[in-house]
């Protein structure tokens, strides 16, 4: 669990240096030696402070590296700049399905609040393993 609670530090960082824009990346699985690999991602939204939109052509690089093997992405995450870590309507219409999303809630923005769903034709479900944010930054 300690390599995933620094990666989630790392997540809520990336989130707060792209504040006020929403930030965006994938986790890549690790291995049992390795932490889970950060790609953060650019955010090409026309409106990167209500919602993101994930850079097409770098997903397509880092699909043709992980030999466009889904099964090695861990999540996708993303942050909300002012409102709970829970995915907007947006956010349920373009979720890919059994993928697990981060999202991470900057409404404090000195107590992030970081929460795992996924989503599947509508239907939010919460996952209830990630560390609590106080765990987070212990």
């Amino acid at each position: 669990m300690l390599s995933y609670k620094k990666t989630l530090r790392k997540i809520i960082e990336h989130a707060k240096q792209e504040y006020p824009k929403e930030a965006c990346g994938i986790l890549i699985k690790g291995n049992c030696r390795t932490s889970p690999k950060i790609y953060q991602m650019t955010n090409i939204s026309e409106e990167p402070i209500k919602n993101y939109l994930l850079d097409p052509r770098e997903q397509v690089l880092l699909f043709r590296e992980l030999n466009f093997d889904e099964n090695k992405i861990l999540a996708i995450y993303h942050s909300h700049i002012s409102s709970e870590p829970y995915p907007s309507s947006k956010d349920i219409e373009l979720a890919y399905p059994n993928i697990l999303y981060l999202i991470i809630s900057l409404q404090d923005f000195n107590k992030p609040v970081i929460k795992g769903f996924k989503i599947h034709k509508g239907k939010i479900i919460e996952n209830p393993t990630l560390p609590s944010t106080s765990e987070i930054h212990q």
